[in-house]
């Protein structure tokens, strides 16, 4: 998981990140809370168009390029369609809008629930509370790529 993502260069969740606000509006709205579930479509697409016998295989490498950054000599393209098949695997609502809000604020804090009294009923304040490195005490591993666009 990320902690801050003030760098994230990734066109896809920088623009998704822009309009947070309204994507939760419209998805509060329709009463959906899960963010882009695998189903039969994609697994249909990750067959038919992102095999590697398909001359379609550059869209679905790019599409993937375009969310988390270019690196073709780490494109696995044998595997392409089974990465395709699960990619998104899905996720809730409420995970990709607190990932909107750390990149637009560039902090590392709780979810803005964005109103005082549910922040309040939360956290016991009208904002969510920050993240401070210097109390994990636990052992930490850090993995990154060169490439990466979603957490630079």
């Amino acid at each position: 998981p990320h902690t801050i993502v003030a760098n994230m260069i990734s066109p896809v969740f920088g623009l998704m990140s822009q309009f947070a606000n309204d994507i939760q509006w419209i998805l509060d709205y329709l009463g959906l809370y899960e963010f882009l579930p695998s189903n039969w479509l994609i697994e249909w697409w990750a067959a038919k168009v992102c095999d590697e016998s398909m001359m379609h295989q550059g869209i679905c490498e790019n599409l993937m390029f375009l969310v988390a950054g270019y690196n073709k000599n780490e494109m696995n393209s044998t595997a392409l369609s089974y990465i395709m098949g699960h990619t998104p695997a899905g996720t809730s609502t409420m995970n990709m809008l607190h990932y909107a809000q750390s990149v637009n604020t560039g902090a590392w804090a709780g979810y803005d629930f964005g109103s005082d009294d549910l922040n309040l009923n939360r956290w016991n304040s009208t904002y969510p509370p920050t993240y401070e490195y210097d109390v994990i005490t636990a052992p930490v591993a850090l993995f990154w790529g060169e490439n990466d666009w979603l957490v630079v």
